[in-house]
Parts: C-alpha cells; sequence; structure tokens
C-alpha cells in the first residue's frame, strides 16, 4: 500500500466530516462555522471514489479468472464493508423507528437499504454517507466481469461511461439515472485508469502538482460561488480527473516523503471516522445548543471541539469494533 494515499484518505474523511460540521452548524445555530468554508469538503467522497477504482484495480487485476478467484475477491470487499457498517447501521434505524422525529432531515428509513445497501427509493438509509457504500457495492459487482474476461470488463466500463455521459442529455428519471449511470460511478473508472497508469510506471511528479492546482482551483470557485450544484456530470469528471492526477502522483513521489504516523493512522481509520461521524456531530451539536443558552462560546471553537470528539470518536470505534472485528472474520474466512 503506498502510504502517500493512506494519508489522502484520512484528509479525505477529514473533508467530508468537516463538511457535515458546517452544514450542522447552520442547522442548529443558524449560521455556518468558519463563514462555511469548510462546505467544499464533500469532495472527499469524489476521492474515495476514485481510489477504490484504483485500489481494487491494483490489488486484483492479475488475478486468475476463475469463478473461485471472483468469490473470494468477492467475500474480502464484503468482510470489508459489512462488519463495520453494519453496528452503525442497526443502532441508527432502531433509533430512529423509536423516536420518529430524531431526524432533522425528516426523512423515510428503509429497512432494506438501512442493512443491505440496496436503494430503495424514495426511502433513505438510516446511515446517511451510506449512499455512497451503495455505489461501491455496485462497482465491486461489475468488477466481477475481470474474473470472467478483461475484455468483458473492460468492454463494460467503456459501454457504462457512454452510457453515463449519454443520459445525461436526457430528461429520463429514476434509479437509472440516479443510481446506475449517476456521475460519480465515471470517478471509480478514473481510479481504474489511475491504477493502470501506475502498473505501466507513467505516473509523473507533474501528475501531483496539476492534481493539487486543480483542488485549490475547485475550492476557490466554490467558494466565489461559481459552483452550485455537487452532482453535475462535468464537476464529476473535473473532481474524478483531479484526483486521478493526485493518485498517481502520489504514488510516484511516495518514496521520497516520510508522513507522520498520525496522519498513517488517520488513514487507517478513515472509514470509522466516515461512518461514525455523522451520528456523533448530531449527539454533540444537540448538547452544544444547549449548552450554548449557559455559556456563550465562539460558534468556530463550538467547530473545533465537535470535531475533535468527532476524530476521537472514530478512532476509538476503529480500535474497539473495525480493526479487530475485521481481524476476526479475514482469519475466519479468508
Amino acid at each position: 500500500m503506498y502510504y502517500g494515499l493512506q494519508v489522502a484518505r484520512g484528509i479525505a474523511a477529514l473533508l467530508v466530516l468537516f463538511h457535515h460540521i458546517s452544514l450542522g452548524s447552520d442547522v442548529f445555530y443558524g449560521t455556518q462555522s468558519f463563514s462555511g468554508f469548510f462546505e467544499f469538503g464533500s469532495i472527499g467522497v469524489d476521492f474515495f471514489f476514485v481510489l477504490s477504482g484504483f485500489i481494487i484495480y491494483w490489488v486484483h487485476s492479475d488475478d486468475n479468472q476463475s469463478l473461485k478467484n471472483g468469490m473470494t475477491y468477492f467475500k474480502k470487499r464484503m468482510i470489508r464493508i459489512y462488519p463495520p457498517f453494519i453496528l452503525v447501521s442497526v443502532v441508527l434505524l432502531i433509533a430512529y423507528n423509536l423516536f420518529p422525529t430524531l431526524s432533522n432531515g425528516d426523512r423515510n428509513i428503509g429497512v432494506i437499504t438501512s442493512l443491505f445497501l440496496i436503494p430503495t427509493p424514495p426511502l433513505d438509509p438510516a446511515l446517511s454517507v451510506s449512499w455512497t457504500l451503495m455505489h461501491e457495492m455496485l462497482f465491486y459487482i461489475i468488477f466481477l466481469c475481470l474474473y470472467i474476461r478483461k475484455k468483458l470488463f473492460f468492454g463494460f466500463l467503456m459501454f457504462w461511461s457512454l452510457s453515463i455521459l449519454l443520459i445525461s442529455f436526457t430528461s429520463i428519471q429514476g434509479i437509472i439515472k440516479t443510481f446506475f449511470l449517476n456521475p460519480h460511478n465515471l470517478e471509480f473508472i478514473l481510479g481504474v485508469m489511475s491504477a493502470i497508469i501506475i502498473k505501466r510506471q507513467k505516473g509523473e511528479v507533474l501528475h501531483l502538482v496539476i492534481g493539487l492546482l486543480m483542488f485549490c482551483l475547485y475550492v476557490y470557485f466554490y467558494r466565489i460561488g461559481l459552483i452550485e450544484s455537487y452532482n453535475l456530470l462535468p464537476q464529476k469528471i473535473y473532481l474524478g480527473v483531479c484526483f486521478m492526477l493526485i493518485v498517481t502522483g502520489l504514488c510516484k513521489v511516495d518514496h521520497k516523503i516520510k508522513y507522520p504516523n498520525f496522519l498513517l493512522l488517520l488513514g487507517s481509520a478513515s472509514y470509522s471516522i466516515y461512518l461514525i461521524h455523522n451520528p456523533i456531530i448530531s449527539i454533540l451539536n444537540r448538547i452544544a445548543q444547549k449548552l450554548l443558552t449557559i455559556v456563550k462560546i465562539n460558534q468556530d471553537v463550538v467547530f473545533i471541539i465537535v470535531a475533535m470528539f468527532s476524530l476521537i470518536f472514530g478512532l476509538v470505534y476503529y480500535f474497539i469494533w473495525e480493526k479487530p472485528l475485521l481481524k476476526f472474520f479475514k482469519k475466519k474466512f479468508i
């Protein structure tokens, strides 16, 4: 594993965490902390999608093509996704059923989509961020084509990409467009392309420079209001290319940089942080809202405190649940 990608994964989890704290501060306090600067942090999800495409192809592209190897691959993916996810989802599912007004988003929670990561619109998953895991699962299933024949896999990726591009010009609505042909799925494909570039030893430091420049430009344009909608096709292509370049560039310079252990730890715990941060933010904001009626604290300070405790809870969840559970399942089933 490239250490630079591990660190970048931790930073992406922090960006998503900051994004949700920023949105939460607007809901609970009427204004966004740090003038809403961290609202752009939702693009951490885009990085995760590109990184997933990279990792899956990097690790499994040389696997022998057989049904047995395909099932082993899929079993590993299920073990990686479900054990850390299911506890949070079940707890929230029970909580929302016992206390229907608990969700400020006034969502209709579905059992199937909450437990099995299967989209069932118009019902929402109990764990709001699990919509991203549904896209992950879709990509994992499509990747199984590689275990039949590599040409089939690449042919399907090409067909998938063209379908996403073409449907964006139509008025078709529904789950086909919003899920199967969602522009987000292009980012997995760009992640696969980044793995191919590295496997062919074509990565360059210039890729990292251009990718970081694209990232900074996106943040700037977001801040001045030129970027409003989050799910437009051109935006997903831009971010996908941006993070594809960053991934290939980080791989190129990986051996030249010694990363702090704490950042590496954040990368290891990024999935736990991602899973648990939103419920923790909601709880902490409710507590802070009551405390602010007694003690006046700067809202930016509240942001920092909520971020620190959310991060701590994410790390605790990683050490007491995700890490030992994954170790157990790998030993038991792999």
